[in-house]
C-alpha cells in the first residue's frame, strides 16, 4: 500500500492454511514458510513472501498462460528490488542462475532457459500469444521457482540475511 507518496506494509492474504501435522515428517520449507506467516517479516522476508504469495496463486490458477505470468512475477519479486531501469531481464536471468548455482556450464545453461522463458512472457504480455506454452515449459518455470524461493529461505547464506542490501551485495559479489 502507499500512503502520501510513500510504500508501506500491509498484511497480504496468502490464502494459505496453516496446518498442524501430526508428527510426521515435514518438509523443512514448509516450518520456514509456516513461521514467515506467523511472524512480522524483516524486509527481505517480506520480498520472499510476497514471491510465495504469487507462485501459490500461480498454482491455483485455472489458465495455463496466467499461472505462468505469476510465476515469473514470482521469481522477479524473489530476486530483484523494487526498481526500474534498464537490465531488468539481463539482471534477472543472472540472478536466478546464481541463486541456482552449480558449475559454471549449469549457471550458463539457466541462464539460457531464463531468456528463453522471459521472451515467452513478454509474447504473453504483449501480443497476447501463449501458444509455445507447454506441460514441459510449465514444469521449468515451476522447478525453478520452487528452488530460487527453497534456496532463498533455507540454504546458507541466504537464511541469515534479513535486509534486501544483504542480498544485493551478495548478488554484487558473485563472478
Amino acid at each position: 500500500a502507499v500512503r502520501d507518496g510513500v510504500a508501506e506494509h500491509t498484511k497480504i492474504d496468502f490464502n494459505v492454511k496453516i496446518r498442524e501435522l501430526d508428527g510426521s515428517w515435514r518438509h523443512p520449507l514448509e516450518g520456514v514458510i509456516d513461521r514467515l506467516l506467523r511472524e512480522e517479516p524483516s524486509p527481505l522476508r517480506r520480498r520472499l513472501s510476497t514471491a510465495i504469495a504469487w507462485a501459490g496463486r500461480a498454482n491455483v490458477q485455472r489458465r495455463r498462460d496466467q499461472a505462468f505470468l505469476m510465476k515469473m512475477v514470482a521469481l522477479e519479486a524473489a530476486t530483484t528490488r523494487d526498481q526500474s531501469g534498464p537490465g531488468v531481464t539481463e539482471r534477472l536471468r543472472r540472478r536466478v542462475a546464481q541463486i541456482v548455482g552449480g558449475s559454471a556450464v549449469q549457471q550458463v545453461a539457466i541462464s539460457a532457459q531464463m531468456a528463453e522463458l522471459y521472451t515467452l512472457r513478454s509474447r504473453i504480455v504483449h501480443a497476447g500469444n501463449g501458444e509455445a506454452l507447454t506441460d514441459a515449459t510449465m514444469r521449468d518455470i515451476t522447478r525453478l521457482v520452487r528452488v530460487v524461493i527453497e534456496r532463498l529461505l533455507t540454504a546458507e547464506p541466504f537464511r541469515e540475511m534479513s535486509t534486501e542490501q544483504e542480498l544485493e551485495s551478495w548478488f554484487k559479489e558473485q563472478p
